[in-house]
C-alpha cells in the first residue's frame, strides 16, 4: 500500500494496538498545498480519518489495516521561515540516505534544543556550525559544502566532535511561531498557526489545501502558513480558527500535549489525552506553563524543555514529575 498517486511515500512503519501507523519526513517540514488533500483522503480511506503531527515534525496516519510500503532516509528539520534552509533541508534529504536526523537551525536554537543526530547552525548567510548530539561543536562550513560534509559525516555515525559546548539561548516560551507574522521585506504575512494534540481531520487538511501555498509542519505541533496577502491571511483564521487551529500566542493549547495513550496504544495505562482534555475544560487543570501528560513510562513524544508530567498508573490515576 502506498499514497493515491505517489505524492507523499512512508519512512517508518510499526504497530499500534489501533493498526499500523504509517510516518513520513517531509524535508524540512514542508508540505506542498495539494499534498494536504492527499493526506486527506488516505487517511479516510485506509487509516483513522486523521492527520497526525509528531514532536519531531513528522506527519503520520494511525489505524491503517496494512502496513504501507517503506522508503528509508534521513529526516531533516529546519527552522521555518528560513527559505534557505527548506531549499538545503530538501537537498540533504536526497543526499543522506541513513536513518538519522539531522537539524538545520537558524541561530535561535530551537532546533538544536531537539538533539538531532546532526545539526548545523546558521551563522551568518553563507557559513554553518555543525554541532554533535550533545552540542559538541564540529566543523565551520561553507553552505555550498554542507551536502558533502553531511554526507561524510552520516556515513561514520555518530559523530562526537571535541569542540567546546554550544549555548543555547535561555527558551523563552514555546518555540513554536504562533499568530500574524509579519515579512518585513514584503507586503506579504505568515500565519502561525498551533494543531492541538497534534492532530487534525481530513477536513481541516483538504482546507490547507486550499490555500494553496505549501505549509510547514513545525516540530512543535504546528504550522507555518508563508506568503499571504493580508485579506487572505485573515479569511484564513476566520475560517481555520473556529475548524480548530490556534492562532491565538497564549492559548493553553500551545503549553499542553500527550502520547496517544489507550486505546491506541497498547502500553498505554489510561486514555491520557481524553483525561487532559477534560481536566483542561472543566477547569480542573490550568495550563500555565508546559504540561505532557503520559500514559506509561516509556513517555513518547514527551517535550524537549522544561514541562510538568504527569505519568499514568492506572486508568485515571497520575503520578507527577517535574522534568527539566
Amino acid at each position: 500500500m502506498s499514497s493515491n498517486d505517489g505524492a507523499f511515500s512512508f519512512q517508518h512503519v510499526y504497530s499500534a494496538a489501533d493498526g499500523f501507523v504509517g510516518r513520513m519526513h517531509f524535508p524540512g517540514g514542508l508540505v506542498a498545498s495539494s499534498v494536504w488533500a492527499d493526506l486527506a483522503e488516505f487517511a479516510e480511506q485506509h487509516g483513522d480519518g486523521f492527520v497526525h503531527l509528531t514532536s519531531r515534525g513528522n506527519v503520520q496516519v494511525r489505524g491503517l489495516k496494512q502496513a504501507p510500503e517503506v522508503r528509508g532516509g534521513a529526516q531533516v528539520l529546519a527552522t521555518p521561515g528560513h527559505a534557505e534552509l527548506a531549499t538545503l533541508a530538501t537537498e540533504l534529504a536526497g543526499a543522506v540516505r541513513q536513518d538519522i536526523v539531522i537539524g538545520l537551525d537558524g541561530g535561535h536554537g530551537e532546533i538544536l534544543r531537539l538533539r538531532p543526530d546532526i545539526g548545523l547552525v546558521l551563522i551568518d548567510e553563507t557559513r554553518m556550525q555543525v554541532v554533535d548530539a550533545s552540542l559538541n561543536a564540529g566543523p565551520i562550513v561553507d553552505v555550498a559544502q554542507v551536502n558533502e560534509v553531511v554526507s561524510g559525516i552520516a556515513a561514520a555515525m555518530p559523530p562526537e566532535f571535541s569542540g567546546a559546548a554550544v549555548e543555547l539561548p535561555v527558551a523563552v516560551g514555546h518555540s513554536a511561531p504562533i499568530g500574524w507574522l509579519e515579512d518585513k521585506s514584503s507586503e506579504l504575512v505568515a500565519l502561525g498557526a498551533g494543531v492541538p494534540l497534534g492532530r487534525m481531520d481530513a477536513r481541516l487538511s483538504r482546507f490547507l489545501a486550499a490555500i494553496e501555498v505549501d505549509i510547514t509542519v513545525t516540530p512543535w505541533h504546528s504550522l507555518y502558513i508563508p506568503n499571504l496577502p493580508a485579506g487572505v491571511a485573515e479569511q484564513v483564521v476566520k475560517v481555520l480558527a473556529p475548524m480548530g487551529l490556534i492562532f491565538d500566542a497564549q492559548s493553553p493549547w500551545l503549553r499542553a500535549s500527550a502520547c496517544i495513550g489507550a486505546p491506541g496504544c497498547s502500553h498505554a495505562l489510561a486514555d491520557v489525552r481524553g483525561d487532559l482534555l477534560s481536566a483542561v475544560a472543566s477547569g480542573q487543570l490550568e495550563v500555565n506553563s508546559p504540561v505532557y501528560f503520559a500514559g506509561c513510562a516509556k513517555r513518547c513524544g514527551h517535550p524537549r524543555r522544561a514541562h510538568v508530567e504527569y505519568q499514568a498508573t492506572a486508568e485515571g490515576d497520575y503520578e507527577i514529575f517535574e522534568r527539566s
